[in-house]
């Protein structure tokens, strides 16, 4: 059986959000055998101990490393490059964000071993693990091995459900890794992130069928009115009308919202993928036939700009 480790960074001194997601991603990995967790991060102590307390986790390694932001991903690179080889891991499960990408792939190259990124799935199968991921703009799911060891897998947000606290608080291995950057910041700039996507109850989403027919503006209008988050399918963030973090589907990001309604999108897997719950879903489309109909809980077959008109001109 291979052996298996989670990886996260404190980024601003604070967990992923995502960590007890994560930390299911890699106990399936593992054959839902027990894994490791490392925790790397400027200030990592034994207090994060208590925020850690998941079920499957059976060894948790705390590594500090003073000094050093998330974005510095050549030093953090190989202080995880250190870890794999100092313990023998096989199999390295990570978040798909870009520090953690820039990191493991660093860490991948130092070890001499292979990584698969942006992840949906990992399934054990015949003692080896299989990487489920889309490719060719997400038109397709391939199923990936990594030849040799270590392997590496980072994975999306894919609406994995997290991994439960077990309420039994590891005493963790404290390290401290004392490398220095080349990397050097003179200011950060946040970026617009998923994360209103992510916790919205409500999200309406633009597809092709609204650019084609000019009615995006009419979608974010009607968002906008009702207090919803706004996002789009593959072809509206190709066209650039929204950032690639608003993009739902397989290759971008994975929601869970108590109501979401749809604009426009045929209803393809690549996208209908990217919404995960029991929420209702109301989708509007001309086409009668379109696959979004069975993936509905309400289908509205009409023209969306006179519907749309009707409904932004409601109090």
């Amino acid at each position: 059986m291979p052996k298996t480790a989670v990886f996260t960074w404190l980024k601003d001194g604070k967990l992923s959000d995502r960590i007890a997601q994560l930390v299911n991603d890699g106990v399936q990995a593992a054959a839902e055998q027990p894994v490791s967790l490392y925790v790397f991060g400027d200030g990592a102590d034994a207090g994060l101990a208590k925020d850690v307390a998941f079920t499957g986790v059976d060894k948790l390694v705390i590594v500090n490393t003073p000094g050093l932001a998330f974005y510095q991903t050549d030093a953090l690179g190989q202080a995880a490059a250190e870890a794999v080889q100092a313990d023998g891991i096989d199999v390295v499960v990570a978040e798909a964000e870009p520090a953690g990408q820039a990191i493991l792939s660093r860490a991948a190259v130092i070890t001499g071993g292979g990584m698969t990124s942006d992840c949906t799935q990992l399934r054990f199968e015949g003692g080896s693990i299989r990487q489920i991921k889309p490719s060719f703009g997400a038109q397709v799911m391939v199923a990936c091995e990594v030849k040799g060891t270590p392997a590496y897998m980072t994975m999306k947000n894919n609406g994995t459900a997290p991994v439960p606290p077990d309420g039994a608080v590891l005493t963790p291995e404290l390290r401290t890794y004392d490398g220095a950057s080349a990397i050097t910041c003179t200011g950060t700039e946040p970026l617009p992130e998923s994360s209103h996507l992510t916790g919205a109850d409500v999200v309406v989403v633009a597809g092709k069928g609204a650019i084609e027919s000019g009615q995006f503006e009419a979608v974010k209008a009607y968002a906008d009115k009702i207090g919803a988050a706004l996002a789009g399918s593959r072809p509206v963030a190709d066209q650039g009308f929204i950032p690639f973090d608003d993009q739902i589907g397989e290759s971008g990001t994975v929601i869970q919202p108590k109501l979401c309604i749809i604009f426009g999108v045929s209803g393809a897997i690549q996208f209908t993928e990217g919404i995960k719950g029991d929420g209702k879903i109301i989708a509007v489309n001309n086409d009668p036939n379109a696959p979004i109909r069975g993936f509905a809980d309400v289908f509205i077959c009409a023209d969306m700009g006179e519907l749309l008109i009707a409904m932004n001109a409601q109090d």
